[in-house]
């Protein structure tokens, strides 16, 4: 397996922090930055949490602020799921900065540079992807694949019934994005919720590495911020190992809407015919995403 380039779309909550720990410990990645939007928590937050992760592992990757604001509307923020600070743990101030090139204009570049062979791995609302095409309609067709989690296909929402967080962040831009013809795969809620932690489970994990120790803390703590948690769902980790291995979970060809009426059904995500430029996760394997977890990252999971 050759490497990926890839360009990491986040608003780093304690899901994303882990993907982005997996990535950074992925010999088969070849990140070429992050771009950061609103969503879990305001922008500044994720810019601060992402350069905070950076400097805690001693990456260099260049961090390029992206969309502050919804195409219409604000974002919502889920600090009561994610925490005040968006993470379940305090890192130091990061001494960094963010790239003086805007999240639109770093992603154009990349793609112009490496046309067609650029993965963009989508972890939070799709706001920058819709303002790169609407900038540089372009680049759409110089996206070699495109990986995203959001959407509740044909089952429960989890900020509304029917709807999921990311795409109800910023409906239009989901709908615009999936419409765009970009050969896109879409990681739903049906299919995180193949791969939950119990809370026993995270607690008998350990580590001898920084990252990993960092990993099993996030978790850890995110079950401490509610006595009522039960399971830990990867929503954004198991979108970061399918761009990895694509064979992580079998397909449906799918062309898919997003409802961006005010309405009780606001964010909703709808098939509108079996046939289409979206892979929508069917099946996945958990047994082996859990394996490429603890193994990238050095973690123990004696339960497992």
């Amino acid at each position: 397996m050759g490497t990926l380039k890839c360009i990491i779309d986040t608003d780093p909550g304690i899901d994303d922090a882990l993907a982005i720990l997996m990535a950074l410990n992925c010999a088969g990645l070849d990140v070429l930055g992050f771009t950061t939007t609103g969503g879990n928590i305001p922008l500044e937050m994720a810019n601060k949490n992402i350069l905070s992760i950076l400097d805690y592992l001693d990456c260099q990757h260049g961090v390029y602020s992206g969309a502050k604001i919804p195409v219409a509307g604000s974002f919502p923020y889920a600090t009561h799921f994610h925490g005040t600070s968006g993470l379940s743990k305090d890192l130091p101030t990061p001494i960094s900065n963010v790239s003086s090139f805007t999240a639109v204009e770093f992603i154009n570049n990349a793609l112009c540079r490496y046309p067609q062979d650029v993965t963009l791995i989508c972890l939070g609302p799709l706001t920058n992807l819709y303002r790169l095409f609407q900038k540089y309609p372009d680049s759409i067709a110089k996206i070699g694949s495109l990986v995203m989690m959001g959407g509740a296909v044909n089952c429960p929402g989890n900020v509304t019934e029917h709807a999921e967080f990311n795409f109800y962040c910023d409906p239009v831009a989901a709908d615009w994005v999936l419409k765009s013809g970009v050969p896109t795969t879409l990681v739903d809620l049906a299919a995180c919720r193949q791969v939950g932690m119990s809370r026993k489970l995270a607690e008998s994990m350990s580590s001898v590495t920084k990252a990993g120790k960092f990993a099993v803390e996030l978790i850890v703590n995110w079950f401490e911020l509610d006595d009522a948690r039960y399971v830990f769902e990867f929503y954004d980790p198991l979108a970061l190992a399918i761009a990895i291995d694509p064979y992580l979970a079998t397909y449906r060809a799918v062309d898919i809407e997003v409802n961006c009426n005010v309405s009780p059904l606001y964010g909703q995500t709808r098939i509108r015919r079996c046939s289409g430029s979206t892979n929508l996760v069917d099946i996945v394997d958990s047994e082996t995403f859990f394996d490429m977890f603890a193994n990238g990252l050095n973690i123990n999971i004696p339960l497992i």
